[in-house]
C-alpha cells in the first residue's frame, strides 16, 4: 500500500493506493481481513465461503465460488458470501471530497433470477455506523447501493439502484472503471461507472471515515430461515487497481 500527495494552486491531493498490497499469492493479513460477526460462545461468523478460490497477483484480486454454501437465518450475516476489509481506515474530510476508484468485473455462475442471487461488490463501509456506499455487478447489470446496516439506534435501509438507461455496457466479465465519491460538508455522495453516473444522493448522512472491502453478496429475503439464499448459484469476480484520493483545499 502506497501514498502520495499532490498540490495543485487551489486543491490538495492525497492518493493512496490499495493495489500495491495485492501481491498475492493470497490476500494479506496486515492489509485485509474478512468480516466477522461474533457468536456468542461459539466461534465467529467469518464471511468467508469455504470453497472460495482466492488468485492475488499484479494489483488485482479474483474471487471464484462456483456454489454459494454460507447461509444463515439472520438477513445481514446470510447476504455476505465473501468480504475482504481494509484494515487501514480513511477519514473523509470536513470541507472537500474522498473518492474510492476501482475496476471490477462479475459473472454469475448457475441458477442465478437477478441480481439478489449473486453479486460482486466494490465496498465503502462506515465500520462504526454501518454506513455502506457500494458499486455492484453480476455482469448483466450495475448498480449503485446505499444501505444503513443495523448497527445502531439509526434505522437500517438498503436501496440498490439501478439505471438502465445510462448508458453503461454490461457483459459477463466486462471491467467496469469504478468511482463512490463522498463530500461530508455537502452531505452528498455519487456512484460512477465507467464515467457515467449511475446515482447520486443529497442531504444524506457521510461518515467521518470508512474502510474500502472487496465483496461478494446475495439479497434473499431469508424469512428467519437458513438456505433460502444457496440454490446452486456462485459467482467470479475480479477488483483490480483499488484507490483512494481526498481533495482539500490548499
Amino acid at each position: 500500500m502506497s501514498a502520495a500527495d499532490a498540490d495543485t494552486s487551489d486543491t490538495r491531493l492525497s492518493d493512496t493506493r490499495l493495489s500495491d498490497s495485492l501481491v498475492g499469492p493470497d490476500l494479506d493479513d496486515a492489509d485485509w481481513h474478512f468480516l466477522e460477526y461474533p457468536m456468542g460462545d461459539d466461534p465467529a461468523w467469518v464471511c468467508r465461503e469455504p470453497s472460495a478460490t482466492v488468485s492475488v497477483a499484479d494489483g488485482a484480486c479474483t474471487v471464484e465460488m462456483t456454489r454459494f454454501e454460507l447461509t444463515h437465518p439472520v438477513q445481514p450475516i446470510d447476504n455476505c458470501k465473501f468480504v475482504a476489509l481494509s484494515r487501514r481506515e480513511f477519514e473523509v474530510p470536513a470541507a472537500g471530497t474522498i473518492t474510492v476508484t476501482g475496476e471490477l468485473s462479475a459473472t454469475q455462475v448457475g441458477p442465478a433470477d437477478d441480481y439478489r442471487d449473486g453479486f460482486a461488490a466494490l465496498v465503502v463501509l462506515d465500520p462504526v455506523g454501518g454506513l455502506v456506499f457500494d458499486i455492484a455487478a453480476t455482469g448483466a447489470q450495475v448498480m449503485a447501493i446505499h444501505e444503513r446496516l443495523p448497527m445502531g439506534p439509526d434505522g437500517a435501509f438498503t436501496r440498490v439502484v439501478d439505471a438502465p438507461l445510462a448508458g453503461v455496457e454490461t457483459g459477463l466479465g466486462a471491467v467496469h472503471h469504478c468511482a463512490i465519491t463522498l463530500d461530508r460538508g455537502a452531505g452528498s455522495a455519487r456512484w460512477e461507472v465507467d464515467g457515467i453516473e449511475l446515482h447520486d444522493a443529497h442531504r444524506i448522512a457521510v461518515p467521518d471515515r470508512f474502510v474500502v472491502g472487496m465483496g461478494v453478496f446475495t439479497l434473499v429475503p431469508t424469512g428467519g430461515v437458513a438456505g433460502a439464499s444457496t440454490r446452486g448459484q456462485g459467482l467470479r469476480a475480479t477488483w483490480a487497481n483499488l484507490a483512494v484520493t481526498s481533495a482539500t483545499a490548499a
